[in-house]
């Protein structure tokens, strides 16, 4: 239960979420090369601003290869992409790619570190006989700006939300081969017993669950609305009551507890304890949460609805 809030038109972005995106990245990136261009003297514009590109490109790569259908070509998409945008901004920091040989690795090493170690003494703009600060600087600059690419767009771990209230689908990111992060924590047989495949990282919970949850909305700071509902073996309240005011708190607390069967449980957000807003509850302390509890005595008997 939360409590209501006026409907608010839903307001359209201006710009797709990836459009914005890659329009974020092809700005921020241009200021930040023409800046660093200054640290490199004799470093062009164009040249500055052909990083930006390869970093947009870096970020559409990404993009890309989110979108393959094939799972055995989209394992080895965004790795291919990774290594692909960091070898061309390798050979546009002007290092030469004989380098990239085994035998020239020694060689190339030293050259960055001596390059890097230079820098510590050098002025800037960089402007000398020795190439490698020079091309220590470039590479840098070029990486940085790829990394920022590659990460627009980067898989994020493991998001987990609800498809649709009606149909019970439920969005999982694998995390490893056997392990999903919305279900990981239970025992296989319940994941079997409660939860469907519909593909190879969506589950969908099965329709008997399903058929019996109804949705309805209520304001908890008022006993007439939360009243209504019944009594409850279990409330979540998660991240609800931080929003309110002291006074709004302790109200809804008092409801909460009233909506609650003697003995029944109420679950609140990480960042919220139930301690600092009424006396009313017990702590329950368990190896992975802590949770708050009416106590028996006392309790006024009603139905269970949950």
């Amino acid at each position: 239960m939360r409590p209501t809030t006026p409907k608010r038109g839903r307001t359209r972005p201006l710009l797709p979420q990836s459009v914005a995106r890659l329009v974020g990245l092809t700005a921020l990136g241009a200021l930040g090369a023409l800046q660093w261009q200054r640290l490199i003297g004799g470093l062009s514009s164009g040249r500055a601003l052909l990083w930006v590109l390869v970093a947009v490109l870096a970020a559409l790569g990404v993009l890309a290869s989110e979108r393959v259908t094939n799972p055995r070509v989209r394992v080895l998409a965004l790795p291919v992409v990774t290594l692909v945008a960091l070898f061309f901004g390798y050979w546009l920091s002007g290092a030469g790619l004989d380098f990239l040989k085994p035998k020239h690795w020694d060689e190339l090493l030293s050259g960055l570190g001596g390059g890097l170690q230079a820098l510590g003494t050098v002025r800037l703009p960089y402007v000398s006989a020795d190439p490698w600060p020079r091309i220590v600087l470039e590479l840098l600059g070029v990486q940085l700006l790829i990394l920022a690419g590659l990460l627009t767009f980067w898989p994020r771990v493991a998001t987990v939300a609800p498809k649709s209230a009606t149909t019970g689908n439920v969005a999982i990111s694998m995390v490893c081969s056997k392990t999903y992060r919305a279900l990981m924590r239970l025992p296989p047989q319940l994941v079997e017993k409660y939860f469907v495949p519909v593909s190879k990282d969506r589950w969908r919970v099965v329709p008997e669950l399903r058929q019996s949850v109804q949705f309805s909305s209520a304001n908890i700071t008022k006993a007439s609305e939360t009243r209504q509902h019944g009594i409850f073996d279990v409330i979540f309240c998660r991240n609800v009551l931080i929003y309110f005011d002291d006074a709004s708190r302790r109200v809804a607390a008092e409801n909460l507890f009233e909506a609650l069967a003697p003995g029944g449980f109420i679950c609140l957000g990480h960042t919220e304890s139930m301690s600092r807003i009424s006396p009313l509850f017990e702590v329950r302390r368990f190896p992975d949460a802590i949770v708050y509890q009416r106590p028996l005595i006392g309790g006024n008997g009603g139905r269970s609805n949950g």
